[in-house]
């Protein structure tokens, strides 16, 4: 079972829809796959076969097949300590829009800043930090490392808000300098050279990205953690701000693991595309932001 698993894992990470029966898994033949396959040295056939139903994307917790099966203790641990909201990385010195609707007081209570939060993850979130993730792991199975620093250039160009692009590059910056200096990955020193000459911006989903898929950790659950510490990085933050008290932002957290679930899936449907894409609302407030008299944050 630890040998499927870790075949799953390699091939969750190409999002191709599959069927497992009999032991065996089975999904149409595809290019890619195959690269990846023989890079492995997973052993498998080409051949024309009846499928009793359609191939669809599945859910390897659900299979009890274990996501993790090739991610050591040690490397899984080292993941967590990246994610946990105490890795200093700047990041709770950012509101990324809350502190305007907490200004025009649209978000006064726990009610209103969990609506923020959901619309936020709906779209900021979703289209931005959570997509491109997922097609950061798609260049990287195909070794096509020239397309993470253009979704780096998108993403970074489809952010209108002064603040949060500045933002978005310091946290980049910090959390690359923080695992280059507990950590030797190569092609983390690529990233920080290139945006040390200008020729990207940097962007902390990206530098998440590279970091856990050179651990070996599945797609769906680099979007999870990511998502994860971003809500409670955000949280912490509200907690603060409004403020919250502290067993109310655990509670918004917990809730928002539904919302977290549901979109990692729907992330795995979407393609380049929609990388970047927002709700007005959102970047309005992150502009709006710039020219507020009091704040307590710095986007």
């Amino acid at each position: 079972m630890d040998e499927m698993g870790i075949t799953a894992h390699i091939l969750g990470n190409t999002h191709k829809p599959i069927e497992v029966k009999d032991a065996k898994i089975y999904l149409e033949v595809d290019p890619v796959v195959e690269q990846v396959l023989t890079q492995k040295e997973i052993a498998y056939t080409i051949e024309e076969v009846v499928l009793d139903k359609p191939l669809r994307h599945v859910n390897l917790t659900a299979m009890n097949i274990n996501p993790f099966a090739n991610v050591s203790l040690q490397d899984y641990l080292e993941i967590v300590q990246i994610v946990d909201s105490t890795f200093p990385i700047g990041s709770f010195n950012h509101s990324f829009g809350m502190e305007n609707y907490l200004r025009e007081d649209t978000v006064t209570d726990d009610k209103g800043y969990e609506e923020w939060q959901e619309a936020y993850l709906a779209s900021q979130f979703k289209y931005g930090e959570g997509l491109v993730i997922k097609l950061v792991y798609d260049a990287m199975v195909t070794d096509n490392i020239e397309q993470v620093w253009h979704y780096d250039k998108v993403l970074t160009v489809s952010t209108q808000a002064r603040e949060t692009r500045q933002g978005t590059k310091m946290i980049a910056k910090q959390m690359l300098r923080l695992i280059q200096r507990l950590h030797a990955i190569p092609v983390l020193d690529d990233y920080q050279s290139k945006i040390r000459k200008g020729e990207v911006f940097g962007n902390p989903a990206i530098v998440f990205a590279l970091y856990v898929f050179n651990k070996g950790l599945g797609c769906s659950e680099a979007i999870a953690l990511y998502g994860y510490s971003v809500i409670s990085t955000m949280v912490q933050n509200a907690v603060r701000a409004i403020p919250l008290g502290q067993f109310a932002g655990q509670e918004i957290v917990l809730r928002s693991f539904s919302q977290l679930e549901k979109m990692t899936q729907e992330i795995q449907e979407l393609d380049a595309s929609y990388l970047g894409a927002n709700t007005p609302g959102l970047e309005l407030a992150q502009m709006k932001h710039e020219t507020q008299v009091f704040r307590l944050f710095m986007s």
